[in-house]
């Protein structure tokens, strides 16, 4: 470790890389980034254990998990204007053949 290495904080770091502060944050919960607690919520990162990490790690590997899919297209039906198709879904989901018990 070198005498002139410097401290960043968790948004510092954000800003250099245009990610989201919960990305880093989240770098450190799960252990990818070393960081030290500097009272209150503020955490500070070697920029040397920064420089580590990035070396070692692919871009994809850094960013957040890609978006979620969008919903089905069915997703957001008016049920109430389908009885039809209510009782189709409602039918299709019980198994008759158990019998009462």
């Amino acid at each position: 470790m070198q005498q002139d290495d410097d401290w960043l904080t968790l948004p510092q770091i954000a800003k250099m890389l245009q990610m989201n502060p919960s990305t880093i944050r989240l770098w450190v919960s799960e252990g990818r980034l070393k960081a030290h607690k500097a009272g209150g919520r503020k955490w500070l990162v070697r920029r040397s254990d920064l420089d580590r990490l990035l070396a070692t790690r692919t871009n994809l590997e850094l960013r957040s998990p890609p978006p979620r899919e969008p919903p089905r297209a069915d997703a957001n039906r008016d049920w109430a204007t389908s009885p039809k198709d209510v009782l189709v879904d409602l039918a299709s989901s019980v198994d008759l053949s158990q019998g009462s018990q």
